[in-house]
């Protein structure tokens, strides 16, 4: 995906994130959600992004 969506010397960049569904709801049916681990994972993946997103500023600048 980052190959096909990703084009560095166009200034374009891709990120892909892959995790396995038991760090946020149960692997079998119904496959609910374990809503304090989404949570966590919520807020983690919050964090992430908006610290990979102040970083490409910052080398914008």
């Amino acid at each position: 995906m980052t190959r096909h969506y990703g084009a560095p010397s166009n200034g374009i960049h891709a990120i892909q994130l892959e995790m396995s569904q038991r760090t946020y709801m149960e692997e079998s049916a119904p496959f609910r959600l374990i809503s304090p681990r989404a949570k966590q994972v919520k807020a983690t993946l919050q964090t992430m992004v908006m610290e990979a997103l102040e970083s490409v500023a910052r080398m914008r600048t």
